[in-house]
């Protein structure tokens, strides 16, 4: 058995992974499988995730990779990390460690890396 690793594209990797789980939750996809399974056909209105607010707990090269993909995603996106932010930094979104307890009730959806 060989084992390897990436390099390079590892943020991209688990970015799409982080958002494949999203969008199958919100879209609903066990029950589209259900169904199919049933030959049925209910209909239902699966969700979306564009115009959810996503806080990233962690913006290193992964988690800025989520937060560029929440984007594309129409999410209202904002993140913490460890170092102590300034004011432009909170304005553009990102915190530090501190804020969080603020933060923690605007997110619908947390994504802690």
């Amino acid at each position: 058995m060989v084992l390897t690793r990436t390099v390079g594209d590892f943020p991209q990797r688990i970015a799409q992974h982080v958002f494949g789980h999203l969008l199958a939750r919100s879209l609903d996809v066990k029950e589209a499988l259900r169904q199919m399974e049933e030959r049925a056909w209910r209909r239902w209105t699966p969700g979306t995730i564009a115009g959810q607010n996503l806080l990233i707990v962690g913006l290193g090269a992964i988690g800025r990779e989520v937060a560029s993909v929440g984007r594309a995603f129409g999410m209202r996106v904002k993140g913490i990390r460890r170092e102590p932010c300034g004011d432009a930094e909170r304005a553009r979104g990102i915190h530090d460690s501190g804020d969080i307890d603020e933060l923690l009730p605007w997110a619908e959806v947390v994504v802690n890396l």
